[in-house]
Parts: structure tokens; sequence; C-alpha cells
């Protein structure tokens, strides 16, 4: 599976410092690359498909989900430069030979984490990039703050710094850019989350489809904490280098492997 859709972002989630967080700085990385044609492999409730459609010429999105193809649709909204389909690009042998080599970036948003076997899906990708085309992933990070979410979302791992550089260049890709993001701030309010996670009370943010107590009164509160939490996102960045975030948005560029160079 590429994508556990109990895990994608809830109306709630998408609200939160992480989502924030992780979605600042994807918007920030493929602006700056402006692809012409996107793939978005596991494109959950499309709410980065939708920033990947403002930066890209064309943007394919595909989930294993019928119900993520639905919600996405709506998410939307008005951009029709997004092609969605229902397909596991990783089983998918049509998919690989039809799209081989036809994508200038790759996009895999909280992906890799739920794939058993993430080296043959990096090389799936590697196949699905034209020449010097780009992939953009993000992942969780830190092993040590794996916990009962984790789980429940359906993650194999969190991701260290070291194991992701590793992957990255055995299966070809050349990182331009590893960015740590979520500490201070954004770490302490996961821990919190976590700990309420574990008393069985549901996350304010968890997308699981359920609502905690008093649903109808968090979302304009946490509305107005929305321009608090980007500005928070854009100061953790700076101090990417501490490595002390909760995950990592990587952007790296197709290259030779370690076999072929």
């Amino acid at each position: 599976m590429i994508h556990s859709w109990a895990g994608a972002p809830g109306r709630l989630q998408s609200y939160g410092p992480r989502f924030i967080s992780r979605k600042r700085l994807i918007h920030r990385l493929v602006k700056a690359i402006r692809p012409r044609r996107t793939l978005d492999i596991g494109c959950g409730s499309g709410l980065i498909t939708k920033v990947l459609a403002k930066a890209s010429t064309e943007v394919v999105a595909v989930d294993v989900s019928e119900q993520a193809a639905r919600v996405s649709r709506g998410n939307l909204g008005k951009a029709t430069n997004v092609l969605l389909k229902v397909v596991d690009v990783f089983q998918s042998r049509d998919a690989i030979c039809d799209w081989s080599g036809s994508f200038d970036l790759v996009v895999l948003s909280e992906v890799l984490e739920h794939i058993q076997d993430d080296d043959s899906a990096l090389d799936t990708v590697r196949q699905l990039l034209g020449e010097r085309g780009w992939l953009l992933t993000s992942v969780p990070g830190d092993p040590k703050l794996w916990n009962a979410e984790d789980e429940q979302a359906g993650h194999v791992r969190r991701y260290t710094r070291e194991e992701l550089r590793h992957k990255l260049t055995k299966h070809g890709f050349k990182i331009v850019r590893m960015i740590n993001w979520g500490f201070p701030v954004t770490r302490w309010l996961y821990l919190l989350e976590v700990r309420l996670f574990l008393r069985g009370r549901p996350s304010q943010t968890h997308g699981n489809g359920h609502r905690p107590r008093g649903h109808w009164l968090l979302l304009p509160l946490l509305a107005l904490t929305r321009p608090l939490f980007a500005a928070i996102a854009d100061l953790e960045s700076l101090i990417s280098g501490l490595d002390r975030g909760v995950g990592y948005v990587v952007l790296a560029r197709k290259g030779a492997t370690q076999q072929e160079s």
C-alpha cells in the first residue's frame, strides 16, 4: 500500500503545526524548481497536490484509495491541471511502463514510511523520472519518537538523516536540500499530542475521521493560530542543522547510481 487513507490529513490536521511546516517547505522547494510535469504519489486528501498544482504545468495525482480521490477532487477546487487516478504505482507494471521517464518531479509526501520495501519504491521513482528529474520526499524522523500513533497510521519506520542519505545516494539521487523541521516548538506540540493520544483522547490533528470533543470550536481556534504556526515553521527551518525536529523534507536530483558511476 502506498498510502494509508487513515493517515491522510483530515480537516483538523491541515490546521496543525506539523502539516503547515511540511506544506510551506514543499511549496518553497517546488516553486524554486518550477517542474513542467509532476507526479504526486499517495496524494491522500489532495492538500499537497493543490500546492503542487500552483507550481507545476501539469500534475498527476495517484492514490490507492477511491475515497482519497473523491476527497482530493473536492479539495482541489478550481485546479484544472490535475489528473487524479486510483492506482498503486509501485505494483502496476502498466503505470510504470506508460509513465517511464515522463516526469520532471515525483513527490512522496509522508509515503515512504508506509512502505516495507522502500528500496524498491525508490527504484520505481527513478524509472518514472526523466533525465535529471527531481524527487521531493517528506518523512517522519527520529526513531526515538516512535509511538502508538505511528503504528495506527501504518508507519513501518521513522528515518534518520544518515539512513535517508544512504538510501537516496544508493538509488542514484544527489541530495540538494535536506531540511530537518519541527524543533523546538513543533516537536513540543507533537509530544503533547502523543501524550493525549496515549491517554485515549483523539488527537486534534489525527486524520482517521474521529473528532475530538469541541470539534466545532477547534476549527475557528486553529484557523486563528494558522499565521502563528506558519511563522514558527519558517523560524524552525532556519535551525534545521540541529537535527532535533520531527521530520525531514528532502529535495534530490536523479543522477548515476553507485553501480553506474
